[in-house]
């Protein structure tokens, strides 16, 4: 399953429906395990005006920032929540023992900067098994309406530095 901020409505599901929901469809497939690809951030939206809203050059991470946080790291296309969204399922995942992909939706961010704050805050849960970047987002240009492709020596250099 893949579960976005801004994808349930009216309101986001509760840990019961996420567990409920990816159990079930395991469950049509034998030997498989409940797994969710989880956004932890998504493209920032501004108001342009009243009732409009244009996609921002920035990421914002459902969660705070880390009290932590240097300024070598800051990156102006970062924002955070003010709540951390994510460690209720996340306790939730672990004890059920179900797998979890974080993802991000990264807009102009810098991609090793993602990697090192989502990582940081969630790597103590044993749900986490992977690390996702959505590459629709990937220096997309609300300009332009389109991405820029990822290269693959862009994906080595990202994979490396997430397993460092």
């Amino acid at each position: 399953m893949r579960a976005s901020p801004y994808g349930p409505k009216p309101t986001f599901p509760a840990v019961s429906y996420w567990l409920n929901s990816a159990g079930d469809m395991s469950r049509r497939f034998p030997g498989s395990r409940p797994a969710l690809i989880w956004l932890v951030s998504t493209m920032d939206r501004i108001k342009k005006i009243p009732g409009q809203e244009a996609y921002a050059t920035r990421t914002r991470l459902t969660f705070p920032a880390p009290t932590n946080l240097s300024l070598s790291r800051g990156d102006e296309n970062i924002v955070f929540s003010e709540e951390d969204s994510n460690e209720s399922y996340l306790e939730a995942f672990d004890q059920a023992g179900y797998q979890v992909w974080l993802q991000v939706e990264p807009a102009m961010a810098d991609i090793p900067a993602l990697i090192d704050l989502v990582m940081e805050r969630y790597h103590h849960h044993p749900c986490v098994v992977g690390f996702g970047v959505d590459v629709e987002w990937y220096r997309w240009s609300e300009k332009e309406n389109e991405d820029v492709a990822v290269t693959d020596e862009q994906a080595r250099a990202w994979l490396q530095h997430l397993r460092q």
